[in-house]
Formats: C-alpha cells, structure tokens, sequence
C-alpha cells in the first residue's frame, strides 16, 4: 500500500510536467511545383498537392497528369527509372531525364543524389525534370527558370521547335507598363527575355549616326547595358538568352557574345564569305549554338565560340532560323528548299523542294513539319502558301495563304499563319479553319494559352489579340505611329512588341493589388490574402521555411521559433499577378514554471512526510 502511494505521487508530478510542454498541431497540407523542361526551349510548369507520404514519384506522375504528357518508366530492384516523358525519350548515355530539388535557403537548383522514389516529396518546394541531351562531358544543364520565374522567351521562336507558343495564361489591355524609346533606329528582330526577366533589344542603328546595337532592358522600362555590333543597316537576326551570355548575330557576319549581366564582350565568330551576314536567329542545340549564314552555311558553335563544324546546305539561308528535334536541325533556304540536316556535323540527311522561298523558320511537330513560303515576282512577293512535311521529307498537304514570309505559330487549336491578307488558323491535318482580314502582317504571330497576339504592319502599327476562334479580344494602335516586323514576346504575364520607330512596349493585364493579413497562436499562424480583384484567383503562398500552400486562405505550423519571410503571389485568370511579402515572427508557448515548482515542492514535502511517519510506525514495531 506504501510503494502505490509513491508510485501514484509521482504519476502525478509525470503528469503536471507533461500538460506544461506545448503540443505541436500537425503539418498543414502544402503544394510543390513540378518543371517538365525538354531542354529545347519548352518548359512546363504544375502545382501539385502533396499528401502524406507521397515521394517526388508520386508527384511526377501527378504533374504529368495534369499536362498531359505521357510518361514512360520501369521499376526495378535498382529503384524507379524515368524513361520518357512527352515525346523525349532517354537513351542511355547520349539522352536521358534528369532530377532536380529545389534549395529554398540558396534560391537555386540542386542535382538529386537519390532516386526519385527516395526523395519525400513534402521535403522540397519545387522539384524538375530535365531532358539531357549529348552532353560531352556527361554533364545536366541547370534548369534556367525556377518556381518564381517560370516562363522566358529565350529565343526568338520561343523554343527549339519554333512554335511561337508560351504555356502560360497571358492577356493584354490598355495597361501600357511602359513605352521606352532607344532612339538608335528600326526595330526588327523579335526581343527575348531572360529568366531574369530582362528584356534583350537589337536596334538597327542610325546611318552614319550610331552603330547598331543590343539593349538590356529591366522589367519596369530601364536601361541596365546597351552595347554596339556592326553591320549597320538593317538588323533581322534575334538575340539568343544562353544562361549568362547574350549570343547576337549581326548582318556583317559576325556573331557576337555578350555578359547577360553587365553587357561586356566575351567573344565573336566571323562567318567568312557571306554576304548578307546572319540574318538567321540562333538557337542552342545539344550543347552547341547553331546559327545559318547567308553563305547556306549551318554553322555549330562551342559555347566559348570555337566552332565545332559547318554543313554547307543552300546557295543563301535568309531570316529562316533553324529548328532541332531528335539529332536533326531543320531549315529553309532562298533557294526554294527545305534541309534536314544532322545535329553532329555529319552533312545533310535530306532535302526537299517547296514551292516559294522559305524564309520563315520551321515548325516542328510530333509528326510533321510544317513551314510557310512565298512565290516572288521578280523580288515582289505575289503568292505564297502553308506547307506540311513528314520527318522523311514527304509532303503531307499544302494551303495557299497568299503572301507571307512570317513563321508558322502553334495553337491548341491548330496552327496560325500571318500574311498579307491578315492571319489563318490551319488545322493540322491542312484544313482551313478560319481567316481574320486585319490588313498585311510582317511579324509572326505568337500564342499563349489565352490567345494570338500579333501586330499589323501598317502605319500605325496596331497590336491584336485574337481568340483562338479569330475573334478581336483587343487592339491598340501604336504611338507615335510607326510600320512593326518585330513578332511578339511573351513572358512573366506581360507581351512586348517593338517597332520600326525604335520604341519597346510592354503590355500586360492589370494585376490585382492588395495585401495580405496573418493571426497567430504560437507556432500556428493563420493567412488571408486580400485582393482587389473579383475574378478567379490563383493564390500560392511561401512560408518562409520551404513549405508551401494554396488557396486565399490557410494555416501553417512551423516547426521551430524564428522570423520567417511570408510570400504570397496572387496571378489573375488573365496571368496578372501580385506578390507580396511579411516577415513572421513566430515562437512557443510560454510556460509559466512557478505553480509547477510549487507542486513539485508540496509533492516533495508530503512525500517526506510519509516516508517519515512510515519510519516512525516502523521504529513502534
């Protein structure tokens, strides 16, 4: 009876100490995002909602679910293998997917030491897929966006496909961010914009004035770096974002390197014996710039501007820019043909002849290729078409557009194609689905999941944005008025379009505007964003700690005490989009410890007291 009495007194002090420590609730639900990047150019981004004890697997087949890419893979004693994603499939060593984890306290991707179903997918914020193609030395290219800057447009085309084509909700208004004069001339090569959101600009120069040049230009309309090239005149070849370096080609025949970051000259290439220079837009293949000469060279670069090899293809390569898919590059020449040629410098694997002058560049499907030509007259264009090819060279159907030298852009809906007469939607299978009379276009048009963009070449130039049914969304007259050859941009929710009068505009939707508020109960913080805007949002918060969540509102636990940067970015259905961010600063509950002592006292001195009055009725006996 004596031992339970003790036993009981200190089950009451275990129990008084236990109901004085704090409980942690359990981790709120969170979301991770999930690149697909092809390597070409084409990126696809997905949130995905992680559930408990889902792995980085487990969120890939999420994320492909949700783009409709079809994934490939084998499970076996030596873990999960990804095979093949979309149409890339790895084959091991040449071409193979590769996984990244995203260090939220460095801003920055890391190679995955583990295979994909070790990883837990609750550890990391973000998580990506790259496609590695014949990489020399067996190395993984960084993925050059990350979960706060998703979509560039890196290169002219957007992509190694040339589809035009942005996977991103994008929409225009009279919300003009900024209007910014070079004043160095014409405007023609279409801009790029990097992942660091910086615009890059090719003016043509004024005669005996100033020289060409290229423009670094920020987000908000302001200059960081402008640097010259030669060839002055006129200017038709885009500049290519290539991780630090601006790779531009100049009518003169030089490619010129230049540091994304402050503008200083890393090297040049000269193309000897041409005429017309580079007029063609570079894109990098494989690791290895490839650029087309108006000598009919395709020409491969090492990234310092060695060059590797040349294949000689065509009498003159003109504004055409070459497209690669599986081994091969894709171009068109002035000579009424196109080329396949193969990636390794081996020579030309076929060619075909096209009806007119090919000097807009390919579009590379699953399945075909698709290009648009021009019948000339002398040198007036009078006729011209849109053409369809199998990957042998084998023509597949053939539409008459009437004049147009513009690159073919890709839809859901099917493929659009600019001309003199205004834009026409073609499907696929070479069906004419639609034409929208606008007056004759010179610049390409471009598409995001929201609509065509494109600008008529009169002046005023006037900037369209078109339904995928061919339906007028908007319009804007330019100015000061101006003529425009340069196609859109689109990026990070805005478009730009450029001009012969040398002005940059950017346009976006309004973005919604607001802030957001916060509770707190120790560790447990509760969120909600508040926004001016009715329409659907899209609300992803940050926590500060590498968790992430959805929704307008949300609770989150932290796991220690400390000060956290909260982040929360609201995006519109149009793509305009608000970020806002607080330092949190959570901690513990705090433990009142004097009653305990007090207990603990009491509990102390009964207990005495009973072990001496046991004794004392022990000595009686």
């Amino acid at each position: 009876m004596r031992i339970k009495s003790i036993i009981a007194c200190f089950l009451v002090i275990s129990f008084l100490s236990m109901s004085a420590i704090p409980m942690n609730a359990a981790a709120s639900q969170t979301t991770a995002a999930v690149l697909i990047d092809f390597g070409n150019g084409n990126a696809y981004w997905t949130d995905v909602p992680v559930g408990a004890g889902m792995n980085a697997f487990n969120l890939t087949t999420e994320a492909t679910t949700n783009l409709n890419l079809p994934i490939n893979y084998t499970n076996s004693a030596y873990g999960i293998m990804v095979n093949s994603i979309g149409s890339a499939v790895g084959q091991w060593p040449h071409e193979y997917w590769h996984l990244w984890l995203w260090n939220s306290t460095t801003s920055s991707w890391m190679m995955s030491s583990m295979g994909v179903g070790d990883v837990n997918a609750s550890s990391y914020a973000a998580f990506a897929w790259s496609y590695v193609q014949d990489r020399a030395d067996y190395s993984s290219p960084v993925p050059t966006s990350d979960p706060l800057n998703r979509y560039s447009w890196e290169q002219s085309r957007h992509d190694n496909f040339n589809t035009g084509f942005s996977n991103v909700p994008t929409s225009i208004s009279n919300d003009t961010v900024f209007g910014l004069d070079l004043n160095n001339g014409k405007i023609d090569p279409a801009v790029v914009i990097g992942p660091n959101q910086n615009i890059y600009v090719v003016t043509e120069g004024i005669y005996n004035w100033t020289s060409p040049k290229v423009f670094c230009v920020t987000p908000g309309g302001d200059i960081v770096w402008s640097a010259n090239i030669t060839g002055a005149g006129y200017q038709l070849a885009s500049p290519l974002v290539l991780g630090d370096q601006v790779i531009v080609p100049s009518t003169d025949g030089t490619v010129f390197s230049f540091s994304a970051a402050n503008g200083s000259q890393l090297w040049t290439y000269v193309v000897p014996f041409s005429w017309t220079g580079v007029t063609s837009s570079p894109i990098v293949y494989r690791d290895q710039i490839i650029i087309a000469s108006g000598d009919g060279n395709v020409t491969a670069l090492a990234m310092n501007g060695t060059k590797l090899w040349n294949t000689r293809v065509a009498s003159s390569i003109y504004f055409s820019a070459p497209a690669a898919k599986d081994g091969m590059i894709y171009i068109g020449s002035e000579d009424s043909k196109l080329f396949a040629v193969h990636a390794d410098g081996s020579g030309v694997a076929w060619n075909v002849t096209v009806p007119g002058k090919v000097r807009s560049s390919p579009l590379l499907l699953d399945d075909k290729i698709v290009i648009t030509y021009a019948v000339y007259n002398g040198f007036v264009a009078v006729d011209g078409g849109v053409a369809a090819y199998n990957y042998t060279g084998t023509l597949l159907w053939n539409v008459n557009v009437n004049s147009t030298s513009t690159s073919p852009a890709l839809t859901t809906e099917g493929i659009v194609v600019t001309s003199v007469n205004g834009v026409t939607m073609v499907s696929q299978n070479g069906t004419v689905l639609w034409t929208k009379n606008l007056g004759v276009v010179k610049s390409s048009a471009s598409v995001s999941q929201s609509g065509i963009y494109l600008v008529t070449y009169g002046s005023p130039a006037t900037v369209y944005m078109l339904d995928l049914n061919g339906n007028v969304v908007f319009s804007m007259i330019q100015s000061p008025a101006a003529y425009a050859m340069s196609s859109p941009a689109i990026a990070y929710g805005r478009v730009y379009v450029a001009s012969d009068n040398g002005y940059l505009i950017c346009l976006m939707n309004m973005p919604p505007t607001g802030t957001f508020s916060y509770t707190k109960d120790d560790l447990k913080v509760s969120f909600a964003a508040e926004a001016s805007d009715n329409e659907s949002l899209t609300v992803t918060w940050n926590f500060g700690d590498g968790s992430y969540s959805t929704g307008m509102t949300c609770n989150h636990t932290y796991d220690a005490a400390g000060d956290y940067n909260v982040t929360v970015q609201v995006t519109d259905a149009n793509g305009g989009n608000l970020t806002r961010t607080q330092v949190i600063s959570v901690s513990a509950a705090s433990t009142d410890n004097t009653m305990l002592y007090v207990v603990v006292v009491l509990v102390v001195i009964v207990l005495v007291a009973i072990i001496a009055v046991v004794l004392m009725r022990s000595r009686k006996k």
